[in-house]
């Protein structure tokens, strides 16, 4: 076998494998995902790990996120050999009617300004013919947000089990009322029109691999968006609110900002209530009646791309409302395993089968505890070529080689001194 006709092929000189544009939405305000901050310090970590240079930004409005991309894919990446991008978010799916009349999904990932953004529009900046700089070189999508339809979003239809693996709800009652458990969330929005009530204090992630202390993250490592500004950026027309998609397939309009579906006087999902346990993020729905027939979601993908989504089409994305996103940090422990201290020096490891096992440990983990749902990542690729992150010769100074050599530095001087004793 040829490795260079089957390898991504990175320059020998490289200071960094590559770019990695990370985002984490929502860490407070009214929407505030319980979490998040641990979030952006797994995804921080984990592409630090693998060697890339980390850009890190939270609460992010569309029109930053939009200048955040014109400027990674028209100038940013002309010295680089892969693109990650992560985020964490609230998420959905938009119904929208094709020319031919069917029904079909668009993802949608919600920004802190309230506005939301297709998923299919991000991976636009990066196609051959829009990002010359990365074509031919591999681009990283993590998608921690639910894919969960608008149209899906009651109270009936969550009890029902809809938008969770099984499709079945165990969870038990007593006293004729439902007994509901907050150690589990969704990454699908707006819990409860509040903010969360879980506790602040984040998860102890080991720092000993990454190039500087991170039990904090500073001011130079994250740019936070100021509150509804943006950072200039005509935004996408394509894109937009939840409000915009008030209509379905009967022309029936359905406008319920207090969350009560006057057919039934009932109160929509989501009623999570507070606590220190586990989160969904579904994006604040609305009731749709009658409910849309079959549909499927359209998520391009484009050459030499990967997308990960923590959940697949149509369910729910989980994360723990203290300790972070579950795919987030298996994603950290599995490239922690594969690439420990100067793992990267002689690693022949496909990064696929990295990816393949975080999906085999979620495969193994029940969520919303009684309910005991298990959600899966998913996986969209047409990567033509392995994916192998190895050492390159002017990565030395960064920390993970660093402890390699200080080991064998070790090892040598207490062998000096035994020799001597000898």
């Amino acid at each position: 076998m040829d490795a260079d006709k089957d390898t991504y092929q990175f320059h020998p000189e490289r200071t960094h494998q590559g770019l990695a544009l990370v985002i984490a939405n929502f860490t407070e305000g009214e929407d505030r995902r319980g979490g998040a901050d641990s979030d952006l310090k797994y995804m921080k970590k984990t592409f630090k790990r693998l060697g890339f240079k980390v850009d890190c930004h939270k609460n992010v409005t569309k029109s930053d996120l939009v200048s955040l991309l014109n400027g990674c894919s028209q100038h940013m990446l002309t010295s680089y050999d892969c693109f990650v991008f992560a985020i964490s978010s609230h998420g959905m799916e938009f119904v929208q009617k094709d020319k031919m009349g069917n029904s079909v999904q668009q993802h949608v990932i919600k920004m802190f300004d309230g506005e939301y953004i297709y998923t299919k529009d991000i991976l636009d900046y990066f196609t051959d013919r829009k990002c010359k700089a990365l074509k031919n070189k591999p681009k990283l999508f993590f998608i921690q947000a639910c894919r969960i339809p608008e149209t899906k979003s009651t109270h009936d239809q969550y009890d029902a089990g809809v938008g969770f693996d099984s499709g079945i709800s165990t969870h038990n009652k007593k006293g004729g009322q439902d007994q509901r458990t907050t150690r589990d969330k969704t990454d699908f929005g707006g819990s409860s029109g509040g903010t969360e009530t879980d506790s602040d204090e984040e998860s102890d992630v080991s720092d000993t691999d990454v190039e500087e202390d991170e039990s904090s993250l500073s001011d130079s490592d994250i740019e936070p968006t100021a509150k509804g500004q943006g950072a200039g950026g005509n935004g996408d027309s394509n894109s937009h609110s939840a409000a915009d998609e008030n209509e379905n397939a009967s022309g029936v309009t359905a406008d319920l900002e207090d969350d009560i579906d006057p057919a039934k006087r009932r109160r929509l999902y989501p009623l999570e209530s507070g606590g220190s346990g586990d989160d969904i993020d579904p994006a604040r729905g609305r009731k749709i009646y009658p409910p849309a027939p079959l549909e499927f979601t359209l998520v391009p993908c484009h050459n030499d791309m990967l997308i990960m989504f923590a959940s697949p089409q149509g369910h729910y994305a989980f994360r723990n409302k203290t300790d972070g996103s579950y795919m987030l940090q298996l994603l950290y422990k599995c490239v922690e395993k594969y690439y420990a201290n100067g793992g990267l020096a002689q690693n022949q490891t496909n990064f696929l089968d990295v990816l393949r096992d975080v999906t085999t440990q979620m495969s193994e983990m029940k969520f919303m505890g009684s309910k005991e749902y298990t959600i899966v990542p998913c996986i969209v690729h047409k990567l033509r070529k392995d994916v192998i992150f190895t050492q390159g010769k002017s990565m030395g100074s960064t920390k993970f080689t660093f402890k390699l050599s200080e080991i064998i530095s070790t090892l040598g001087m207490s062998f000096f001194t035994w020799s001597n004793k000898n």
